[in-house]
């Protein structure tokens, strides 16, 4: 539902994990409506400058060690 309501005001909208990221020059906008609308569902919010997490969250879709790299890429092979 929160992603839909965010959809709906011209957001880009990741889900990773157990958040929602949202991307834009205007998210700041979106802060007290956001706040009115889902109150205390709202477990943290954050407003920050993108960083290089955020570009390759935008590019795979999940955070930095949150995968393991197959052995035929170069990843470390499981020890049984």
């Amino acid at each position: 539902m929160t992603a839909d309501w965010l959809s709906q005001r011209d957001a880009e909208v990741q889900r990773v994990d157990q958040q929602l990221r949202v991307v834009g020059t205007e998210a700041v906008k979106m802060i007290e409506p956001l706040t009115e609308a889902f109150g205390e569902r709202i477990q943290s919010l954050t407003l920050g400058r993108p960083s290089l997490e955020d570009v390759f969250v935008a590019k795979t879709g999940h955070r930095f060690g949150n995968h393991e790299v197959p052995a035929a890429l170069g990843g470390k092979k499981k020890r049984k």
